[in-house]
C-alpha cells in the first residue's frame, strides 16, 4: 500500500472510533450519584441512566439492563420514571416493559427500555434518559454483583444508529443486620461452649 492509502484508511479508522464514542451512557445511584450501591438482599435501589453526546444530536435510544453472571435471575426491573427525560415516548409500555416475566434480568430482560424524543433531537450535553428501580431477589447471595446496559445504540436526526458502548454498575450486597448478628451469636455461644467444656 503506498502512503495516501495508509493515511486514509488511518483516516477513516479514527474517525469511526471518534464516532462511536460520541454517544455515551452512564449508570449511577439516584440518590449519590456513585457507580455503585451497598443493599441486603430483598432491596431496591434507583439507578439514573444519563445520555452524553460530545458531537451528535440524538432523536432516541434504545438498551436493555443485563446482570451478568452470577446475578443472572438476582435482580428485576420494578419501575422506570421518565417524567424529565429528554426520550419519554417509550419503545415498550411500562405494562409490558415491567411485567415479572419480562423485567428479569436473567441475564437480559425482554424488552427495550429506550426511547424517542417528541421534540425533534437533543444536541451536545448530558441528558437525563429514566430513572429505573431495580428489585434484588431475597434470596440473593451476598456479594458484589455487574449489572450493566445491554445494546444500547441512539439514533440521530436520520434515524441512523449510532454506537455507544455499554456500562456498567456495581452493587454490593450485604447480609441482613440480623442475620449478621444471628451469625455472631452462634459463634460465641459455640466459644463460649468451648471454653466450658
Amino acid at each position: 500500500m503506498k502512503l495516501p492509502a495508509l493515511l486514509t484508511l488511518a483516516s477513516l479508522l479514527l474517525c469511526q472510533q471518534a464516532a462511536t464514542a460520541a454517544v455515551t451512557l452512564t449508570l449511577a445511584d439516584a440518590s449519590t450519584a456513585a457507580s455503585n450501591v451497598t443493599i441486603t438482599p430483598g432491596q431496591t435501589f434507583s439507578l439514573a441512566v444519563t445520555l452524553t453526546s460530545t458531537a451528535e444530536l440524538t432523536a432516541g435510544l434504545t438498551y436493555f439492563m443485563e446482570a451478568l453472571n452470577p446475578g443472572s435471575g438476582q435482580f428485576t426491573l420494578i419501575s422506570r420514571d421518565v417524567t424529565s427525560s429528554v426520550f419519554p415516548d417509550v419503545t415498550t409500555e411500562d405494562g409490558i416493559a415491567f411485567s415479572a416475566a419480562a423485567a428479569t434480568l436473567d441475564p437480559v430482560n425482554d424488552n427495550d427500555l429506550g426511547g424517542l424524543t417528541n421534540s425533534g433531537t437533543n444536541g451536545v450535553g448530558s441528558f437525563n434518559v429514566a430513572t429505573l428501580v431495580i428489585m434484588s431477589s431475597p434470596g440473593i447471595a451476598p456479594g458484589s454483583y455487574l449489572i450493566s446496559t445491554n445494546s444500547p445504540e441512539a439514533i440521530d436526526e436520520a434515524f441512523d444508529p449510532i454506537t455507544v458502548p455499554s456500562s456498567g454498575f456495581t452493587v454490593n450486597v450485604v447480609p441482613e443486620a440480623s442475620s449478621s448478628l444471628l451469625v455472631l451469636l452462634g459463634t460465641s455461644a459455640g466459644l463460649i461452649r468451648r471454653r466450658q467444656a
